[in-house]
């Protein structure tokens, strides 16, 4: 009865994404210089706030400038959530280093990157959560 999500709009006019999430992991935005900026506006998870014991639940949306060579990824919480032979999780910290060194880095490599890097980071353990990764790339005709 309850679902998360993470929405993202982006206005070629301005060259802004407006983003929101629900309950879902934040999303990234690498910039080309390497900084790393997590998109966590939002609320809690769609349907699991009962409004009449706690009011309706309060969604703000985030706003950021796109730029050329600006890299946006999003992923499910089976990314940082991973947990290595120790129980140690890959978690975000890891992430965002992975992420700065992906500057530049077309979408699908860098999906296959941080696969590559989850899966060496469990080993020998598989896998026990989803792993879906959404990584956009920005250009000049997007701006």
């Amino acid at each position: 009865r309850y679902a998360s999500t993470f929405f993202m709009r982006h206005d070629r006019r301005d060259c802004s994404l407006t983003y929101l999430k629900a309950g879902q992991e934040p999303g990234y935005l690498l910039r080309a210089d390497g900084t790393v900026t997590l998109l966590d506006a939002g609320g809690p998870l769609l349907g699991a706030i009962d409004p009449d014991l706690f009011g309706e639940p309060d969604y703000a949306a985030g706003q950021v400038e796109l730029r050329p060579g600006d890299r946006l990824l999003c992923a499910t919480d089976g990314l940082v959530e991973a947990a290595g032979p120790g129980g140690e999780l890959f978690g975000q910290e890891r992430l965002v280093a992975a992420l700065r060194q992906l500057v530049g880095v077309p979408p699908a490599a860098m999906i296959q990157y941080l696969r590559r890097a989850v899966l060496d980071f469990i080993a020998p353990q598989p896998l026990t959560d989803d792993f879906t990764v959404i990584a956009v790339a920005v250009s000049e005709e997007s701006t």
